[in-house]
This record gives C-alpha cells, structure tokens and sequence, in this order.
C-alpha cells in the first residue's frame, strides 16, 4: 500500500525528525515502549549503521531511503521483522546520522536546525512510502493508521 499522495503533501509540513518522532510514537503506541527502545538499541548498537554512518559523513553525503532499507535488511535483527519494525529502524538511524551530522558541522542554531531538517524530510518520506509499499496486509495496517495520524495532526496544527 503506497502512500496517498495527499498525505505525503501533508507530511512534507513536517520537519524529518518531527515525521521520525510521530512514527516512532505510533510504533511505541501499537507495539509498546520496550519493543521501540529495543529497535533503537539494536540499530545504535549496530556495528554495521556504524559503519554505514562514518561512510557516508566521512563523504559528506546524505543516507538515502533506499541505502537506509538495505542496511536494515543487512542486520539480522531486522532481515524477517514486519516492514513497520524495518522502518523504524531506518528512521532510527536517520535520526543518528542527523544528529552526528549536525554536531559534525558545529550546527547549534535551532533554526538553521529546522531548516536542514525540513530539506531531509523527504529521505524520511520516501523510506516510510518504500517500506509501506512493501506491506503485505493492504487493509488496515499499521502504515494506515499513521497517515490517519498524520491528518489528524495537520487538522489539530491547521496545517
């Protein structure tokens, strides 16, 4: 089930980690909060997002969707999880990648930080759309109810 494109015009008013925070609040709300910590330990403890994140800072260049859902599926944790678990690992490491970019380039103003996080949303959008693709359970799913929230949330911010 891809994502509608109403929707993903919705989720381009988000800055990339507001989009990772809903996610990762639905994830925590339909499979608990441990299950969440879990996911996000195993990707920080990751040898390989690691590498992956030294890799591509090193370049200076920014983790794509694509790259992003590779990775996951090259940690064993993360090789047969539903697509759901698959991307919030990604966000996860997206977040980790930002984070150590932002301390990397001595980003510490908070608007230049919105600014730079609303030019990256679209990595998050598109790994979100590639992973709800993937999902097998078309009705109802998971990726369902996080565009319902999305709407929900525009509609409460009038966005």
């Amino acid at each position: 089930m891809a994502l509608d494109y109403t929707i993903i015009e919705k989720m381009r008013n988000f800055t990339s980690v507001a989009l990772a925070d809903v996610f990762f609040e639905q994830y925590k709300y339909e499979y608990g909060e441990r299950k969440t910590v879990e996911i996000v330990h195993k990707v920080e403890d990751s040898e390989k997002v690691q590498n992956y994140l030294q890799s591509i800072l090193s370049r200076d260049i920014k983790p794509s969707a694509k790259g992003l859902e590779t990775l996951m599926n090259t940690i064993s944790y993360f090789m047969f999880s539903k697509e759901e678990t698959l991307c919030l690992g990604g966000l996860a490491c997206f977040v980790l990648w930002r984070n150590k970019w932002m301390n990397h380039n001595d980003i510490i103003d908070a608007l230049e930080q919105i600014e730079i996080d609303k030019a990256h949303v679209d990595i998050c959008i598109e790994l979100i759309n590639n992973c709800s693709t993937n999902k097998y359970n078309k009705f109802n799913n998971f990726f369902y109810r996080f565009q319902t929230r999305i709407v929900q949330i525009c509609r409460e911010e009038g966005l």
